[in-house]
């Protein structure tokens, strides 16, 4: 494993130079991670705090939903940190491209998304046009959207050329910047009249968070189980923001991403289970779930079980979702899990429980799937099983059950 880089301790850095464990300049009022990533510094005068500090969209937009808020609290993943930054955070290393984005690189990259990118965004085609015409089309008069878009180009092209990856990952950086710089103040202020444009920068930001594996450092050690933690809170921040105008979405030209994804209704899910025989599943998945809530069921203390209960459900449907899906799954079919399991299992995630790590693996197994069919989320599985492995490698009645999701791990990491 590498070493990390050596330098001077700073003792004076900013809040979040110290929660990224980067070296702070300390410079005032914005030190140069802050001011690059556009976040708020902890250096800057506490009028100068208070006068950008705006009202919670929580309390603004929707009763609170538990769990979730756009500030963590000291048992989250960040301390004041708003949701916008977990799981793109590490940015903040990565050098600018230029001083100013030069046209003829914006319209290399609108080009590549026009004609490449947007097509490994989805499998069905009405999703796929959502992302080539609907959402740009938001981009017009809302350049954050646009920003996100190319943001996403750069790290397609960063992705397929490995040559010039650290270039189009500064580039993409550049742009989920600039992007973020716009939306954020909007946060407080969605209404009718402008969540078409945050839905559609918010979908493309959920998708660059997706990428961190990729956008990682590959000198420096990792932490595989806090990523995706931070990807968990991601998740469910821009799920609670857009929350009261989800109803909308079905009698929009954006349906194509719901209908795509819930191709099951609820009354279905609970019918029999479907053939797997065209799908990239485990056979003998639908047992192992059931084996995972025998032993949950026989193992943990009394009060966890109904959440823990909840969340193998919530597995079982997902699994039942792909399944139906056949070849032509969508990452939807996965990524809704962090929003529906409790806060509580997030919580036992954090602190390394053995049942909350069990769990984690059984739905790593789905996210296998979707890395052989999405790029944007390759690099989890592999690394995440390792790291529960190490925290289970003591415990021997996790080992036997967490052996299962670690073979089928392996097994579809091989075929990638």
């Amino acid at each position: 494993m590498a070493t990390r880089r050596s330098h001077k301790k700073s003792r004076n850095g900013c809040t979040e130079c110290k929660r990224r464990k980067v070296k702070c300049d300390e410079k005032r009022p914005s030190c140069f991670n802050c001011t690059r990533l556009s976040v708020l510094c902890s250096l800057r005068p506490a009028e100068s705090l208070s006068a950008h500090t705006s009202p919670s969209v929580i309390s603004s937009i929707s009763p609170p939903v538990e769990g979730v808020a756009l500030t963590t609290n000291e048992s989250g993943p960040a301390t004041s940190v708003d949701f916008t930054q977990l799981a793109i955070a590490t940015d903040a290393d990565r050098p600018l491209p230029f001083s100013s984005p030069a046209w003829g690189r914006e319209l290399e990259l609108m080009h590549h998304y026009s004609t490449c990118t947007y097509k490994t965004l989805a499998l069905r085609s009405d999703m796929q046009y959502v992302w080539k015409t609907v959402i740009p089309e938001e981009g017009y008069n809302n350049p954050f959207v646009m920003h996100g878009l190319l943001a996403l180009s750069a790290a397609h092209k960063a992705y397929l050329l490995p040559s010039e990856r650290e270039t189009y990952l500064s580039i993409s950086a550049y742009h989920q910047s600039l992007g973020l710089e716009a939306f954020r103040p909007l946060l407080s202020e969605i209404s009718k009249d402008n969540w078409k444009p945050m839905f559609c920068y918010a979908s493309t930001v959920a998708l660059y968070a997706c990428l961190l594996p990729a956008r990682l450092d590959k000198a420096k050690a990792s932490a595989p189980i806090a990523e995706i933690l931070e990807l968990f809170r991601f998740v469910r921040g821009i799920q609670l923001v857009l929350q009261p105008f989800v109803e909308f979405l079905p009698m929009t030209r954006f349906s194509p991403l719901v209908q795509g994804v819930w191709i099951m209704n609820p009354c279905q899910m609970e019918e029999c289970e479907p053939s797997l025989e065209e799908s990239l599943l485990p056979k003998d998945i639908f047992e192992k779930l059931a084996k995972l809530r025998s032993f949950l069921q026989s193992n943990m203390p009394f009060t966890s079980i109904p959440d823990y209960e909840a969340a193998v459900s919530e597995l079982v449907n997902a699994t039942k979702l792909i399944g139906h899906a056949g070849l032509h799954v969508e990452c939807g079919m996965v990524l809704f899990w962090p929003y529906v399991i409790s806060e509580t299992i997030l919580n036992d995630i954090q602190a390394l429980d053995p049942y909350a790590l069990l769990l984690l693996s059984h739905y790593i197994v789905l996210l296998m799937v979707m890395e052989a069919r999405f790029w944007f989320i390759k690099g989890w599985g592999i690394r995440l099983l390792a790291d529960i492995n190490v925290q289970l490698s003591n415990c021997q009645p996790f080992i036997d059950i967490v052996k299962w999701p670690s073979e089928q791990v392996y097994n579809l990491y091989k075929y990638q």
